[in-house]
């Protein structure tokens, strides 16, 4: 991933996690938190669309749109759990194993 890649994932993984928390939560997470919350929603979003058979949109809004979805998705199966450190747990080690995040060695 190059460095402007990277940069845009952060921002829109920082402004999905604050929103999703918004409308899920009704309050806002520290920078941190929405950070992780909104970077593993960037990964799930497109995932969870392309299961409704919507084609997850290509531009920044769109990437935000989703990356909120899938942050949300997150945050009500944390509610329904009760354990949001377990549902992070479990997205990282879902989103591997269905091969949506490598590991370059390069």
């Amino acid at each position: 991933m190059e460095a402007p890649e990277l940069v845009a994932l952060l921002g829109v993984g920082l402004a999905a996690g604050w929103i999703a928390s918004r409308i899920v939560t009704g309050k806002g997470r520290s920078v941190l938190g929405s950070l992780v919350i909104g970077v593993l929603g960037a990964y799930i979003g497109p995932l969870l669309l392309e299961a409704a058979d919507i084609e997850p949109p290509a531009d920044l809004l769109g990437s935000v749109v989703t990356a909120v979805i899938g942050a949300g998705a997150l945050l009500i199966a944390a509610q329904v759990i009760g354990s949001l450190k377990l549902v992070i747990v479990g997205a990282v080690i879902a989103l591997f194993v269905l091969g949506g995040v490598t590991i370059s060695t390069n």
